[in-house]
């Protein structure tokens, strides 16, 4: 929890030692997609730092769950999203 704002954020990390270019750009390109997506249905981007080994992603906490968790649930129950849950 981040004490001033009273707010919980989570963080992605990534491990970079090991990965190819390619895939260390695509990790950079992910940040830069999340830092410009601003929906409300979008898990919000905070901020996001490299360590020596790791990118580390910040962004807001989830309190009911990410959409696979909703899938799943969805699934194990045998029910599928109507069409006013999907937008």
């Amino acid at each position: 929890m981040h004490i001033q704002e009273q707010v919980k954020y989570v963080a992605k990390k990534v491990i970079l030692m090991g990965l190819e270019q390619k895939e260390q750009n695509n990790c950079m390109l992910e940040v830069n997609l999340l830092k410009n997506l601003k929906h409300p249905n979008i898990v919000e981007y905070k901020e996001s730092f490299l360590t020596p080994n790791q990118l580390v992603i910040i962004m807001e906490y989830c309190e009911v769950g990410d959409l696979a968790y909703h899938i799943k649930r969805k699934q194990q129950k045998g029910e599928a999203f109507s069409e006013m849950e999907i937008f």
